[in-house]
């Protein structure tokens, strides 16, 4: 088993995912722990172009699949050509971001190879036999779970997407491109992508969500949550909200936000009328941005916020709302 940290690159229209790029940047720091080198699986139709970016965020060497059958993310043919590229390769660990299709790669791939499957992963580390652990939250966020692999097939590591932030090196970072051999049975999976139809941004789940806009008791009423859905639509996102506003049935329980709801960690959070009580915290805490609006300045909500707005909602959301019409700062489409 050699020192390589195997990475799959998810990429999309030709764009490599910028959760993929921060996968990368885990894996040069794991490499470097270990003294191996970072290569990327980059499966896809015309994806040459990618090989740069790739070199500029980490990856040493780059296993180039192309064929049109590969265009589109099928778990079967995807699955079928790792399954023979960590064979040949031998990589000491497969690393990949916990998305949606990362998941869902994840699991089936460890399944087919037999291996040590870990998701949700937050951290590592090496201990002084060389040895790798790796540690997950569990309960809420309340205790860790630490993890070790022993067995020689190596372990598939899925890293939560709160902690994954892309590192570009600078300057031209060399990089060795090798053509992958496609097997002759790629092309028979039972299964066909025809087309991708867009959810609509207040539609998505709350743990898929980019941006959310989010509600609690200082909202006030049912009817006031339109405020909060105008301001989700204009920053193309979604609603959530605490326990409280769904125990009064402003909201259903698939929108709450917390410790006994969704878990979530969006790019921006903005906390409209939440007080901040500790199991609300612990589902959004790992958000990249967080904004607190509420009239009372000493809630615990704005000791966790990177921008605090004390006020009524009923004041400042119409505010913003306007704000951001006249500035034309509005998602596309």
């Amino acid at each position: 088993m050699s020192k390589t940290i195997l990475v799959w690159i998810e990429q999309f229209r030709g764009q490599v995912e910028k959760a993929s790029l921060g996968a990368l940047a885990e894996a040069r720091r794991l490499a470097g722990k270990l003294g191996g080198e970072v290569a990327a699986a980059l499966l896809g139709n015309e994806t040459e172009g990618l090989r740069e970016v790739l070199a500029q965020h980490g990856a040493r060497k780059i296993l180039l699949a192309q064929d049109p059958s590969l265009e589109h993310y099928t778990v079967e043919a995807y699955v079928h050509l790792l399954e023979r590229l960590i064979s040949e390769q031998a990589p000491r660990l497969i690393l990949l971001a916990g998305t949606t299709q990362g998941k869902d790669l994840a699991g089936r791939l460890a399944a087919r190879l037999r291996a040590g499957l870990i998701t949700d992963c937050t951290n590592w580390r090496v201990d002084e036999k060389g040895e790798l652990e790796f540690f997950r939250p569990v309960y809420g966020g309340k205790a860790w779970s630490q993890l070790a692999c022993q067995d020689s097939v190596p372990p598939i590591v899925a890293m939560r997407l709160s902690v994954l932030e892309a590192e570009k090196l600078s300057g031209k970072p060399p990089v060795q491109a090798e053509p992958v051999a496609l097997p002759e049975d790629l092309t028979r999976a039972r299964a066909t992508v025809l087309d991708f139809i867009p959810a609509s941004p207040a539609t998505l789940d709350l743990i898929e969500a980019e941006v959310i806009v989010a509600g609690g008791r200082g909202v006030g009423s049912p009817e006031n949550f339109q405020l909060l859905q105008e301001l989700a639509e204009i920053l193309g996102g979604t609603v959530g909200g605490s326990r409280v506003a769904v125990d009064a049935g402003w909201l259903p329980f698939q929108r709450q936000v917390g410790q006994t709801g969704r878990i979530v960690a969006p790019r921006l959070y903005i906390a409209c009328g939440i007080s901040g009580a500790i199991q609300h915290q612990m589902g959004m805490k790992d958000s990249q941005i967080i904004i607190a609006i509420n009239p009372d300045k000493n809630a615990p909500i704005f000791k966790l916020a990177d921008m605090g707005i004390v006020g009524d909602v009923r004041d400042v959301v119409p505010a913003m709302i306007q704000q951001l019409k006249s500035s034309k700062l509005q998602a596309p489409g």
